[in-house]
């Protein structure tokens, strides 16, 4: 029996010690069967932090640019972000068969992707476009950055070029899950005027205590993410803003709780905020996000127009 206890605390030890050594978690993005081949063949917008230069790939950019040129444009520019769709992988070994892996929605390419969003432009008569950050969907730069202060400070000089390029004179930004991280990032950083920030499934704080899953302590890969919740008091003020934000209560990767707490940091500031719950999605990892972002954009665009015209 002694030998037995023995040999069961030495396996309990080696199973601690193979979990503790264990490489850790990353997020690790495969591209959509047929979009490598067309990547560059979709526009850019070049961007340079401390020396370093990047060059992110937009989604839609023809749409919203003759939408931009119609002499009825409202001059106001829609900027959504985009990171995860495809298949991300989610890789850490506690023992070694273990594997997790996660599907995101929408796993067509990019050609297919970049058409649909410029057709939705011209038919909604709304400049909107996509944008993605540095490692994904053939943007330069490696994924982690992305979740780095620097990351979110390269995707807020690209939204001031895109803005200045399109001669608009405010912008809507819009995120759900990471781009929602991205989103409400860029609130900090960004010194133009935002007329709304639509936000949904984030932000995600690897130091909550609601955390749901345990990979979270790993999935940012980076000794530092990028936290929007600890930069709320840099978010200039603005009495035109409205900030949109939504959570589920169903959600498994970010709790609504940190949502609730992202969202009351925001009011406590003065900052005008409307918090929804959102449907949930049959995928019961994420809310369904993309029909509630177009209902907020929708409504912005007409709070817009209302403001600019005297409405």
């Amino acid at each position: 029996m002694k030998y037995k206890l023995t040999a069961v605390l030495i396996l309990i030890s080696l199973y601690i010690v193979i979990i503790n050594c264990s490489p850790p978690l990353y997020l690790t993005f495969t591209q959509p069967a047929g979009s490598p081949e067309y990547a560059d063949t979709l526009y850019k917008v070049s961007v340079t932090r401390d020396g370093k230069g990047y060059s992110l790939t937009m989604l839609g950019y023809d749409g919203a640019k003759q939408v931009s040129e119609r002499p009825n444009w409202n001059k106001l520019l829609i900027v959504s972000f985009r990171s995860a769709d495809g298949f991300l992988s989610v890789k850490k070994y506690p023992l070694p068969h273990i594997k997790h892996s996660i599907e995101h929605v929408d796993g067509n390419d990019l050609v297919k992707t970049d058409k649909r969003l410029s057709t939705f432009a011209l038919n909604t008569g709304l400049a909107q476009l996509t944008l993605t950050p540095p490692g994904f969907y053939g943007s330069t730069g490696r994924e982690e950055v992305t979740f780095t202060r620097d990351g979110i400070k390269i995707m807020s000089k690209a939204v001031e070029k895109l803005v200045d390029d399109f001669g608009a004179e405010s912008v809507i930004i819009v995120g759900g899950s990471h781009p929602g991280n991205i989103a409400a990032g860029v609130m900090s950083f960004y010194s133009k005027p935002i007329h709304c920030a639509i936000i949904s499934s984030a932000p995600l704080d690897l130091n909550s205590p609601y955390r749901n899953l345990p990979f979270q302590d790993y999935s940012l890969r980076t000794p530092t993410p990028f936290n929007p919740i600890a930069w709320v008091s840099k978010i200039p003020h603005d009495d035109n803003r409205t900030i949109y934000i939504a959570y589920s209560k169903k959600d498994l990767v970010v709790d609504w709780r940190m949502t609730s707490v992202y969202a009351d940091k925001l009011t406590e500031k003065g900052y005008r905020v409307i918090v929804e719950e959102s449907p949930p999605s049959e995928n019961r990892y994420f809310h369904d996000q993309s029909l509630w972002h177009y209902y907020k954009i929708k409504a912005c665009a007409e709070s817009w127009h209302n403001r600019t015209n005297g409405d």
